[in-house]
Formats: C-alpha cells, sequence, structure tokens
C-alpha cells in the first residue's frame, strides 16, 4: 500500500529524537504489552498523548521499513511453541533494517514471567540463503543445540515509527502495513491494522499511552506478526488455535471501511 498521509501527518507532529538516545531505552529485557487497532485510528490517538513522547528520527525519515526473515523447524516448533501457550518459547528471525542496510540475527525468548529477552548479533543469511557459521554458533550457543535444523521459513515486511516516553522508561512501537511472503510464492496481508506495542522494564508506573488506549476502550491483544502469518499462509497443526485473532482482524477491517464511506 502507498504511505497513508495521515500516519505520515500524526508522525510529523511529534518531537523527534536521535537513535543514540532511544538506544539508551533499548529494553532488551522487557514487559510487552500488545494491542492491534485499525490503522486509521492511530491520529487519533497520537493526537492525544499531550507530548508525552518523542519520536525516533533518522536522516529527516521518521517511518521505517522492516525485513524479517522468521527461521523455524521442519515442524514449525516454534509456531507450535506460541499458539499452545508454551513457555519458555522462543524467536529466531533475522531483522534487517531496510533504511540503513543494518542487519541481525535476533532471538527473543519469553519465559513463565512474561518477560520477553531479546539477544542479537549483527548477522545475515547468505547468498545460498542458509545460515553462516557464526550464527550458526549463535544459536546453538543460546538454544543449547536443541534446534539443530533451523531454516528459513517467512518474510514479512511491515512498517514501524517508534516512540520514547519524555518522562516514562518506555519504548512504544507501531508496526503496519503487514505482509508475508515464503519460497512457494505464497503471499498474505494485513494492510488495515496497527499492531501497537508497548514495551517497559516491568515496574508499575504511569503510562499515556496505556491510559489512551484503555479510554478508547481498546484490550490488549496477544499478537505475533511471525504466527499470524505463518497460519494465514501455511496449513499448521492448532491454527485454529489463532481463530479468534482472525476474527478480530476481520472486525477491525469492517470498522476501518466502516469509517472510511461513513
Amino acid at each position: 500500500m502507498n504511505e497513508a498521509p495521515y500516519i505520515s501527518e500524526a508522525a510529523n507532529c511529534l518531537t523527534p529524537t536521535g537513535l543514540a538516545e532511544m538506544d539508551s531505552i533499548s529494553l532488551m529485557d522487557r514487559i510487552e504489552t500488545k494491542y492491534v487497532v485499525s490503522l486509521n485510528m492511530i491520529p487519533s490517538i497520537i493526537g492525544k498523548l499531550n507530548g508525552a513522547y518523542k519520536i525516533l528520527e533518522i536522516n529527516q525519515t521518521r517511518i521505517f521499513d522492516y525485513h524479517n526473515v522468521y527461521l523455524d523447524t521442519p515442524e514449525f516448533h516454534f509456531f507450535q511453541q506460541h499458539v499452545t501457550g508454551k513457555y519458555e518459547r522462543y524467536k529466531v528471525r533475522f531483522r534487517k533494517y531496510v533504511d540503513t542496510g543494518t542487519t541481525f540475527l535476533e532471538i527473543k525468548t519469553k519465559n513463565n514471567k512474561q518477560r520477553t529477552k531479546k539477544v542479537r548479533i549483527e548477522s545475515q543469511l547468505t547468498e545460498f540463503n542458509t545460515l553462516s557459521f557464526d550464527a550458526n554458533m549463535f544459536i546453538n550457543e543460546r538454544l543449547k543445540g536443541r534446534y539443530p535444523e533451523l531454516n528459513p521459513v517467512l518474510v514479512n515486511r511491515f512498517r514501524r515509527f517508534t516512540l520514547a516516553g519524555f518522562d516514562s522508561n518506555e519504548r512504544i512501537t507501531v508496526d503496519y502495513d503487514l505482509r508475508y511472503s515464503d519460497d512457494t510464492g505464497s503471499m498474505a496481508r494485513f494492510p488495515y491494522i496497527a499492531v501497537i506495542e508497548v514495551k517497559r522494564d516491568g515496574r508499575k508506573a504511569f503510562s499515556p499511552i496505556s491510559k489512551v488506549i484503555k479510554d478508547n476502550r481498546i484490550h490488549p491483544c496477544g499478537f505475533s506478526k511471525y504466527c499470524m502469518g505463518a497460519a494465514a499462509m501455511k496449513d499448521l497443526a492448532h491454527k485454529n488455535n489463532l481463530k479468534a485473532k482472525f476474527l478480530l482482524l476481520n472486525r477491525i477491517e469492517n470498522e476501518y471501511f466502516r469509517s472510511i464511506y461513513a
């Protein structure tokens, strides 16, 4: 989809901050809360933040393109961990920050205390779409050799802008224009939603954006970009566990069009 002008306008209303300051609150060990909303709700939510957040800006750009390549076993073990609610569970991906050209191999772990930890190294897939020696070593060390047959299974592209609180130790990401593909030629897309993720260190404190979202009667909603894309494109065991999430996406899409044509 082309850039929704109202998203750019909302992002341009915020005070900018640089990458160095944003990295100081990277929150690689955190509590995550996600919300899924209609894309055209974003300007209203941003407009009610009353200057409580600043936005990441790099080279006069505030909205960035991301390119994820997710890895999993032939049995889609990580997908099954997530949709069946297992702890601890993992996601392994290569993430390319398209605008800067930097790519990281990232491993995310979620434990039974609902904490998410992310570790990463700068790395990318080889020209043959395989893992380098260093990438294999990193994965085997972090996952204790339990998943030796990881391969790329899903590509995910999306757009994102990132906020940080002036007075709250929070990092907020807003993702939209979610697109998926794989090596079989299958494709999927969720063009009418935005995924808001509030990342905090776990201390209970006032969160301006959480209050705005609550005031809009929006409830937290677990949403894995990987699992939703995989379930939309592939015939996987336990994918029906995500049925309620897909019904929510259908409802949000209907709300989007009702607001457009009202």
